[in-house]
């Protein structure tokens, strides 16, 4: 959306500048500005006319200004001498107001015009004025607003042309429901500019400025409780668990309805000649000829929210979903096998609800075009209060679950064992082929995983959840229910955050070893692994792959380890952690940053081209959702991405549990093969 700030000469212009940039390329004029005589304003979708001093009917104070108001297409804003400036432009006077006022904050009451939309009836707004619009006003104009104090005009509107004034400064710091106001504008400048055939229906869907509606669902929120809730409600839907609370920012789940309402679900397969569906209400609605990273780059562009502040958690709408490991094939790398699950499922999320674990609060939060009403909100918080209240308290389900926690280190029964698609002998054998390529030079590092597959046709798949992440809580956890799939993720890996100022984060695992019910051999356990050649070795070598991945889209200089080789202790292993850090260049975003670094380290090895091809010609099939990401992309370019570890995959009557290790020259196969066993202990546990 182009819009023209014509600023006449006023030291908080740049303050509305700094609201409109957030909605639109703005492009500021001075008053006398010679442009302003001979300007084609067509090319712009809208107008604002700044405050300044003196009298909109002296040429000297508003200059070319006033050209605008004769302008019968255009929408046009005036605040303050802009709003003066519309009401002499239709003939009506402009005098000395009772009582000067300047940075007076003042009650407002307004009358219901669509410039007002989601703001209460009266409000409180800053005055900087010593002149006013004078009663009654012309025939053309309709009063909109007054101030409460002292009932003078506040809000105008041309009954015929889309202009609007006001007295008031919707962009100082004190007035409330300001950039509410503006973005109101701008969303009637689109629709006016729709209606009389200057744009299409498109462009308005895409620059128009959304609102947020945000409603507590309840206090002393259960996560589980909350789960049980969406699954009754919900066929499809997307629990982003953060089942332990591990710092400030992984503090908050997500729970998003899919496929409904307006929460369209996006599926892709790379092996289908990039064609990406949509799909809603269990009809595909449309049918691209696009990558799905091209398309999520393109929609997260969008939407422009104007209250995005008001949103609990650092999730502000946009994506929640996976990127499955074959996704490598859309980053640089080979395509080699196909997975039977979707490469890739991303669920729309203007809809959904936040569970903050520090607050024990939930928010149901609804993106919409309108900033009145909150229906979503509203609907979701009295069937929940009603689903609570059928509920219990004899059948009401606890965050911590019953399922007992253990350390033991026992690996696997027999049972998994046959199970697993390569047998001991096989991955052994696969070891030995990886040490010859170690030797020739052909890798550095290859993370080999083996696979499980069993029948699978428990209905009770929620709560098969709840034992999983009863027995192994995990920050980066996840429940995905998408029509035929189900995802049970109990990973505490993450893969990338990404902040809205373009700050990223990896934070790999490299080196694992068993808990301890006994304290003293737990606490030799933890200083064995740090101090581990082969596991140092391991982590150091994927902590300088992450640092140039991230390099290929970050600012020199900016990519650091804050954090080297520490040792994060769970319920049944201890990992060793890295972090790498660096600041996304200008010209790249957050999707560049995902295809740089995908698939994680982590789980190929290095050098990754090469690695990969390896990993593909000793693996018999497809990881599929296995050593992929799960996670969110925001509207404001943040992300929270996990790495696809401890998870259990449903699909098709079949479950499947990967598991595996990476493999350097030192690696003692047999210590190896019990290691990927021992990462999939939990799992087996409630599986099996």
């Amino acid at each position: 959306m182009k819009i023209l700030l014509i600023d006449n000469y006023d030291s908080y212009t740049y303050n509305l500048y700094q609201v409109l940039a957030r909605f639109g390329d703005v492009q500021v004029l001075k008053n006398d500005d010679d442009s302003l005589r001979v300007m084609n304003f067509s090319m712009f979708h809208a107008v604002v006319v700044s405050p300044g001093p003196g009298n909109p009917a002296n040429l000297g104070d508003f200059g070319y200004a006033s050209t605008v108001y004769s302008l019968p297409e255009l929408p046009v804003l005036g605040v303050c001498l802009g709003h003066q400036g519309l009401a002499v432009a239709a003939q009506g006077r402009v005098v000395e107001a009772p009582e000067p006022l300047h940075g007076f904050v003042g009650g407002m009451v307004h009358y219901g015009d669509p410039l007002f939309a989601g703001v209460p009836r009266r409000f409180s707004a800053v005055r900087y004025h010593s002149l006013s619009v004078s009663e009654p006003v012309s025939d053309d104009m309709k009063v909109i607003a007054r101030s409460e104090s002292d009932g003078l005009v506040m809000g105008l509107r041309h009954r015929r042309r889309p202009h609007w004034g006001v007295q008031f400064h919707p962009e100082s710091v004190a007035t409330t429901y300001g950039e509410q106001i503006i973005a109101n504008f701008l969303n009637l400048a689109l629709d006016w500019l729709v209606d009389h055939g200057k744009v299409d229906s498109k462009f308005r869907d895409d620059e128009l400025v959304r609102y947020a509606n945000v409603l507590q669902l309840s206090s002393n929120a259960d996560g589980v409780k909350l789960a049980e809730f969406f699954d009754c409600m919900y066929g499809n839907w997307v629990w982003l668990d953060c089942a332990r609370v591990s710092n400030a920012n992984a503090k908050y789940s997500y729970f998003v309805p899919a496929g409904v309402l307006r929460n369209d679900l996006v599926r892709y397969d790379s092996a289908e000649a990039d064609v990406l569906t949509i799909e809603r209400d269990g009809l595909v609605r449309e049918r691209l000829h696009t990558d799905v990273f091209g398309y999520l780059k393109s929609k997260l562009r969008q939407p422009k929210i104007s209250n995005m502040s008001a949103i609990p958690g650092t999730f502000k709408g946009g994506y929640v979903g996976y990127f499955g490991y074959e996704m490598k094939a859309k980053c640089g790398l080979n395509a080699f096998h196909s997975a039977s699950t979707p490469d890739s499922i991303w669920v729309k999320s203007l809809n959904y609800v936040v569970l903050d674990h520090v607050e024990d609060r939930a928010y149901a939060v609804e993106i919409g075009d309108s900033a009145d009403g909150a229906s979503w909100p509203e609907q979701l918080r009295d069937s929940f209060q009603e689903w609570s209240s059928r509920l219990g308290k004899d059948n009401t389900a606890s965050e911590s679950g019953s399922t007992t926690v253990s350390c033991s280190s026992e690996l696997p029964d027999d049972n998994f064992v046959r199970k697993l698609a390569r047998s001991r002998d096989d991955y052994v054998e696969q070891i030995s082929k990886i040490k010859s390529e170690l030797h020739k030079g052909n890798t550095y590092e290859v993370c080999l995983t083996n696979i499980l597959h069993a029948g699978y046709d428990d209905d009770a798949s929620l709560r098969k959840y709840f034992e999983l992440r009863a027995s192994n809580p995990a920050p980066y956890a996840a429940f995905l229910k998408l029509g035929g799939l189900t995802v049970y993720c109990s990973s505490p890996e993450c893969f990338l955050t990404v902040s809205s100022d373009g700050v990223v984060r990896s934070r790999p695992i490299k080196g694992t070893a068993p808990r301890s019910l006994d304290p003293a051999t737990d606490s030799k356990r933890r200083e064995a692994l740090a101090a581990d050649r082969k596991t140092v070795a391991e982590n150091l070598m994927i902590v300088d792959l992450v640092r140039n991945d991230l390099g290929r889209v970050c600012k020199p200089g900016s990519v650091t380890v804050p954090d080297y080789m520490m040792v994060e202790s769970y319920e049944t292993v201890h990992q060793l952690v890295s972090t790498i850090r660096g600041d996304i260049r200008d010209d790249r975003d957050t999707i560049d940053a995902i295809q740089a670094s995908f698939p994680p380290g982590s789980m190929t090895g290095a050098p990754k081209v090469r690695t990969t091809d390896i990993i593909d010609r000793l693996e018999t099939s497809a990881r599929g959702i296995y050593s992929g990401s799960i996670g969110y992309l925001s509207y404001d370019g943040a992300a929270d991405l996990n790495v696809v570890i401890r998870t259990a995959v449903a699909y098709d009557d079949e479950i499947g549990i990967g598991s595996g290790g990476a493999i350097v020259l030192d690696s003692d196969p047999d210590e190896e093969y019990r290691e990927m066993l021992l990462k999939a202990k939990a799992l087996v546990r409630v599986f099996l």
